[in-house]
């Protein structure tokens, strides 16, 4: 890109900067790319893994709050078995005792029953009731679960998940409803094996796993939003960056062939109006009328020197656009030799200067962008700059290398001028030099002179 005075102008707008650099951005609204179309793909396919891990994880969250729930209500049930059912179990409470029953119901009330409590039970190792929370069970005979049978005989207590479906479950009415059971082993004043069984509602314990699991189910959907959102944005951005840089790629080669087109056009002029014309008039000159052949040994031998000189001189001509056509190898380029060679072909009426300095290395990969700037800006001041003096400096800056090529000539306006065909070459270097990762600048205003400026990395 031209910075001409500190401002930025281009000879034509590129699409590989961004929207707020001055450039004009090419193909980012055309048919989505094959790239465009494969990072839909991913995004669409993490949508759905995003959704299938999230509903596997809530289903398998809702297992461990089951098994908690059930592991909870066991310990708790044997927790207060041990510390209020056990000691306040009484012989006149087996034995029937109205008093000791009342007395008992009251502990269980105040110390037992919470808002989940369904019923809770007193058995003996017959299948009598010795205690229910639904009085009307209580002194009846029902036959024993199994899960109480196996207490009574194995002394360790059970948790179940169960439905409350009748007398013969616990003695408790029939009502469909889930529960959770609990039985632990107990031993009266006697030693005699008993049974405590604590029925339990899962709706309440239910409702509170659920509202656990909806919280953790809203903040993996926010987590998972905001991945995605992110996710899509770099997505996006990623497409666009992708189609930029393909559209600049076309724009390039486009740019390139043109300019190819006009540097062919520029060789074949010089070559025209240079080496062809003195090939001609030597050619002219070589045809001598009859009347002048009768010269002295003297003037024939000036003669043939003078054109000896300008066959000389034509030969010189021709290898530096030789050179021009076919620089050597962009690794083996000898800059500095380069350098001072072109400066050796500029107009007499120039005084050129270079300067080198210690740590000027270009690197191998440089070389030929060095070159190739240093060529255009040279032939451009031969060519329009009217000028009597250039100077060419190569110098080291902080690991990289700056060329810089200045005359004292008319200048131009880059605004107005960087389209006419004296500078195509260095605009389209310059795009070159933006690709390369390198900048190039030009300053130049009317009656300024012009200064070429190429700033390559390490």
């Amino acid at each position: 890109m031209f910075r001409t005075n500190g401002s930025a102008g281009a000879d034509q707008a590129s699409p590989h900067a961004g929207p707020d650099d001055g450039f004009v951005e090419i193909g980012v609204d055309g048919p989505v790319s094959t790239l465009g179309r494969l990072v839909l793909s991913v995004w669409v396919f993490s949508i759905v893994a995003i959704l299938g891990v999230g509903v596997l994880h809530t289903v398998v969250l809702r297992n461990e709050l089951a098994a908690h729930e059930v592991s909870r209500a066991l310990v708790t049930v044997e927790d207060r078995v041990a510390i209020a059912i056990e000691p306040a179990v009484t012989a006149e409470l087996l034995a029937g005792d109205p008093e000791a029953y009342a007395e008992f119901d009251r502990i269980v009330r105040d110390y037992i029953v919470h808002p989940d409590t369904a019923n809770l039970l007193l058995w003996r190792a017959d299948g009598t009731v010795v205690y229910s929370l639904a009085a009307a069970f209580a002194g009846q005979q029902f036959p024993l679960s199994d899960a109480a049978t196996s207490v009574l005989n194995d002394g360790v207590s059970i948790a179940r998940h169960d439905e409350l479906d009748g007398p013969g479950d616990g003695a408790t009415e029939g009502r469909g409803v889930d529960a959770i059971e609990v039985y632990a082993a107990l031993t009266g004043p006697a030693g005699e094996p008993l049974v405590w069984e604590a029925e339990l509602y899962r709706e309440s314990i239910a409702r509170q796993a659920s509202r656990l699991v909806l919280i953790v189910a809203i903040l993996e959907g926010v987590g998972a939003a905001v991945l995605l959102t992110t996710q899509g944005v770099m997505a996006r951005s990623l497409v666009r960056r992708h189609d930029r840089e393909r559209a600049y790629r076309r724009w390039l080669t486009q740019r390139s062939s043109e300019v190819a087109l006009m540097e062919r056009k520029r060789m074949a002029a010089d070559l025209h109006d240079g080496v062809v014309q003195d090939l001609t008039g030597i050619a002219l000159d070589l045809e001598v009328p009859d009347h002048e052949a009768e010269l002295s040994v003297e003037a024939m031998r000036e003669q043939r020197a003078a054109l000896a000189a300008r066959v000389r001189d034509a030969v010189t001509a021709l290898r530096g656009q030789t050179a021009e056509l076919y620089p050597a190898a962009s690794a083996r380029i000898d800059v500095p030799s380069s350098l001072q060679g072109m400066l050796e072909r500029m107009p007499r009426t120039m005084r050129t200067t270079l300067l080198v300095g210690p740590d000027a290395d270009v690197a191998p990969g440089y070389r030929w962008l060095v070159f190739r700037v240093a060529q255009e800006a040279l032939r451009n001041a031969a060519k329009h700059s009217q000028g009597t003096d250039i100077r060419v400096e190569l110098h080291g800056n902080g690991g990289g290398t700056v060329l810089t090529v200045s005359d004292d000539g008319v200048g131009f306006s880059p605004l107005t001028d960087a389209v006419e065909p004296g500078h195509m070459g260095l605009a389209l270097l310059a795009d070159m030099a933006i690709a390369a990762g390198c900048s190039l600048t030009v300053r130049s205003a009317p009656g300024a002179g012009t200064t070429v400026k190429l700033e390559v990395p390490e």
